[in-house]
């Protein structure tokens, strides 16, 4: 099976967080963030597994996440970008 993240292209707010999910994984999924030219902040994932959180930085910008896993499937990336906070953006929910 093929690796692909969902969504592929996703859009984000500086400082807001997405789902992300791998599809086609099998076993020791692994999520990174793939540095910037610049090496400047990328945002961070949180959790682990099928579905991760991505949480974006503050810095707008085009941002990679790849995942992986312990098959021989070819890894896959993901395009964020993140916008500068508008009045389009929604508000982060508050904590559960």
């Amino acid at each position: 099976a093929e690796l692909v993240i969902e969504p592929t292209n996703p859009t984000v707010c500086a400082g807001q967080s997405i789902l992300l999910k791998v599809l086609g994984a099998e076993t020791d999924i692994s999520w990174e963030m793939i540095l910037s030219e610049e090496g400047k902040a990328v945002g961070q994932i949180q959790g682990e597994g099928t579905t991760v959180t991505y949480i974006a930085p503050d810095e707008p910008g085009s941002y990679r996440v790849m995942v992986m896993d312990s098959s021989d499937n070819a890894p896959a990336q993901a395009t964020i970008t993140v916008t500068p906070v508008s009045s389009e953006c929604q508000l982060p929910l508050p904590p559960n």
